[in-house]
Parts: C-alpha cells; sequence; structure tokens
C-alpha cells in the first residue's frame, strides 16, 4: 500500500501534539500511522495516510486526511501560541495587571470558530505543495491572516472586558447612591411604547413623557434614583421583551430583583 507522508518539527508545539494526533486515529477513525522520531526539544513525528488506487477517490481521501490534521494542528498550535502571546501582550500593549490576564484569555479562548477556520485553511492549503512542517516557523513566517484574526479577537476581549468592569464600577456606585436616599415613592411604572416613554407613580400620576431620543435611557435612570422607589415596573405593550435596550438591563442590576414586568394593564393599552 502506498502512503502519503507528512512529517511535523517543532520546539515550542510538542505539548499536547502526539495526544492530538493519537484522537486523530483513534477517536475520529482516521487511518494514520504514527512514528516520533526525535522527542525533547527538537520534536519530530511521522504521520502516514493509506493512498487510495483509485484516483478520485484516492484524492478525495488524502484531502479529508489533511482537513482532520489540519485542524488538529490548528487547535493545538492555538492552545499554546494564544495563551503565551496574549498573556505577553496584555502586559506590554494593553498595560493589563498580571491578575486580570486570565480572565481576558478566558473570553479569548471563547471567542468563536473563525481564527481556528483561517488556521486550518492554512495549513491544508500548505499540505497541498509540501509533506514537510515546521510548526514554529510556520507560526512566524506564514500564519499572518490567522494573526490579524486573533490581534482583533484579542482587542475586542479586551474593550469588553473593561466596558465590563466600568459597568460593574458604575453599578456599585449606583447602589450605593441607592441606599443612601429617602423612597419617595413605592413604587414607578416605567411604559415604553415605540415612540414614547411614561413614567407614573403609583397613584398613576405622570412624573415624566418623553420621546425616544438617544439620552433616554440616562433621562430614565436618572428619575428612577431621584425618586428611589421600592418596586419598578415595565409595562412594554407589544415591544420585545428580549430586546431590552442597555438601561433596562442596568436598572435590573441595580434594583437586584426588584425590576419586574408587567403581563398586562391599563398602561400597557394606553
Amino acid at each position: 500500500m502506498e502512503y502519503l507522508t507528512i512529517e511535523l518539527a517543532t520546539s515550542g508545539f510538542q505539548e499536547g501534539l502526539m495526544t492530538a494526533l493519537t484522537n486523530l486515529r483513534d477517536k475520529d477513525r482516521i487511518p494514520l500511522n504514527l512514528l516520533e522520531l526525535s522527542r525533547g526539544r527538537n520534536y519530530k513525528v511521522c504521520c502516514e495516510f493509506p493512498r487510495l488506487k483509485e484516483e478520485g477517490q484516492g484524492r478525495t481521501a488524502v484531502l479529508i486526511y489533511l482537513y482532520y490534521l489540519a485542524r488538529a494542528l490548528a487547535d493545538n498550535v492555538i492552545r499554546i501560541w494564544e495563551k503565551n502571546d496574549s498573556r505577553k501582550l496584555l502586559c506590554t500593549e494593553y498595560g493589563i495587571a498580571q491578575g486580570e490576564t486570565e480572565k481576558i484569555i478566558e473570553r479569548l479562548s471563547s471567542s468563536g470558530s473563525k481564527k481556528r477556520d483561517v488556521l486550518t485553511r492554512s495549513f491544508l492549503e500548505y499540505f497541498q505543495n509540501n509533506t514537510y512542517l515546521d510548526l514554529d516557523g510556520f507560526m512566524c513566517f506564514r500564519a499572518h491572516e490567522y494573526k490579524a484574526q486573533y490581534r482583533q479577537a484579542l482587542s475586542k476581549a479586551v474593550n469588553d472586558y473593561e466596558q465590563q468592569r466600568e459597568d460593574e464600577i458604575f453599578i456599585q456606585i449606583l447602589e450605593r447612591f441607592m441606599d443612601a436616599q429617602d423612597q419617595k415613592v413605592k413604587t414607578l411604572d416605567l411604559v415604553m411604547k415605540e415612540k414614547l416613554i411614561l413614567i407614573c407613580d403609583q397613584k398613576g400620576k405622570r412624573i415624566k413623557e418623553d420621546h425616544f431620543d438617544e439620552n433616554y435611557g440616562d433621562l430614565v435612570i436618572s428619575i428612577i434614583l431621584k425618586y428611589a422607589p421600592e418596586r419598578v415596573i415595565i409595562h412594554s405593550g407589544n415591544l420585545d421583551q428580549k430586546g431590552d435596550p442597555n438601561f433596562l438591563l442596568l436598572l435590573k442590576e441595580v434594583f437586584k430583583g426588584k425590576v419586574s414586568y408587567c403581563t398586562g394593564c391599563s398602561l400597557c393599552q394606553e
């Protein structure tokens, strides 16, 4: 039987590499012979895939084998390379404290499969004309598209984390402010229409009526904080509750379970 042989070499990505390749054979049922050529820092492993005699079928089978190999390599390289590189960048370029970096790396790790798909495709394209792969050299000189995707994902992970931290600090400030306020009304009704927003006290008296604009969230929050109610009831009528504006999510955080939705009343029908 003829074999397609791919030789892999690495000094930085050997951790977990043999396990990933073994899983291809044992779990994914890819016909694969593995032979470790050298261990230690200059690690080399040979991967042998059988070639089928039928030209069309053999070509398809080889492409499938190489795709699985490329995907396994991408997973292993990303797991090691991204953690090492992001730890360095978060400290040197973003000024993130060391104790906070792992939280951002966790966000980065769950940022989707796009990076993995890009690197898998790059490996697969390389295997079309090459049977020897130096993983360290590939990451230095060939993985440009993947690295661009990675830097975008890292930047987004940092921005999301910093926004979350700012929101948490803001919520803490609002909670302390609420605790210091004297309660002026027991309940506030927040009536949301398509173009109009109403705020009423528990007697139905309109405290504020305004049209939606870019600052309506700030307006609503300032009024509710001013009156420091025990409960806030949201009347959204036919508006989709799943599409809560950010300020409603903020209210839910500040009031800790004191915000509720009305299931239908006269205010909802106005």
